[in-house]
């Protein structure tokens, strides 16, 4: 069934992607725009670009009217280079703590029926090598609690008459992703990005395959699904992985961190095998490339 769908983080790294699938499904986009330039690209992708504040529902609510569903994929995370600074995550937080508030209540306001939330898996507990639930327990930090308020701003859809639908992406990879070339700079220089036990899980999820995820949500029953690769790997197989794929030397496992790390970065270092068994049962969905070592290679050659 064709839907009108509005797309927030329309031009980022995921809604890119997103957008063309959706229109090729079928359906009918408005993405967000911020600038001339966004907009066009959106405009060639057969998509209705428009202007609006996030933050002001009042604004909102009239340009979400006659919309079905509403993909919030708004996000703002820093360069690793920056991720240590005192301010680095201030718009992240505020798209997670005051944008999901206003776009939700405006979406609910407009009538639209479906409000699906990109989020992440950081925040789980580590489990060592036991796959990652859903109903898994959380550790999370303070500098990832504003992921964990968007959510509850889409329980509250939900809960006012809606159908909302959290994915919990694991960290997503892409040759236009600033994570993703660090990454591959530092494995290029002889050095293992991937700080922590290099024993411990890693999941990841290529920036196609959670394209995808979220046109398969649209069919998706209101909840929280994780949003992974069939096989994640170790720190050191990633490393291992990568290295071979970019015809360099494998580098040897980072020094074991000493002291005590910030929030952000140890909740980077736990080991997450995150399952995506829910959502894989749930819609249908399945990943193109089952883990980073097939995922990186149609990288490179894209």
């Amino acid at each position: 069934m064709s839907m009108k769908i509005f797309v927030t983080g329309a031009t980022g790294v995921i809604g890119r992607r997103v957008v063309p699938q959706l229109i090729q499904a079928g359906h009918q986009v408005t993405g967000l725009a911020r600038t001339d330039q966004k907009a066009a690209l959106l405009s060639q992708f057969g998509a209705i670009p428009v202007r609006v504040d996030l933050f002001d529902m009042a604004a909102l609510t009239p340009v979400l009217a006659g919309h079905d569903t509403v993909a919030n994929l708004a996000t703002n995370v820093p360069p690793l280079e920056q991720a240590l600074e005192p301010t680095a995550w201030d718009m992240h937080d505020r798209l997670r703590n005051e944008a999901s508030r206003s776009v939700t209540r405006a979406a609910a306001e407009a009538g639209c029926q479906t409000f699906i939330q990109e989020s992440i898996t950081f925040p789980y507990a580590d489990k060592g090598a036991e796959w990652i639930e859903e109903t898994d327990a959380d550790n999370c930090p303070p500098e990832m609690a504003s992921s964990r308020v968007a959510e509850e701003q889409t329980t509250w859809f939900s809960a006012h008459g809606g159908r909302g639908i959290v994915l919990r992406f694991a960290l997503f990879y892409a040759p236009d992703s600033s994570h993703t070339l660090e990454f591959q700079a530092a494995i290029r220089a002889g050095q293992s990005p991937f700080l922590g036990d290099p024993t411990s899980y890693m999941s990841h999820i290529y920036a196609e395959d959670a394209a995808t995820a979220v046109v398969s949500a649209l069919n998706a029953p209101a909840g929280i699904y994780n949003v992974a690769d069939d096989q994640p790997l170790t720190r050191q197989e990633l490393a291992v992985a990568i290295a071979e794929l970019e015809g360099v030397a494998s580098p040897a496992p980072p020094e074991p961190i000493q002291g005590e790390l910030p929030g952000s970065i140890e909740a980077l270092t736990r080991s997450q095998r995150i399952s995506n068994r829910h959502f894989k049962q749930t819609t249908g969905w399945t990943p193109r490339y089952p883990s980073v070592r097939e995922g990186w290679r149609q990288m490179l050659n894209s």
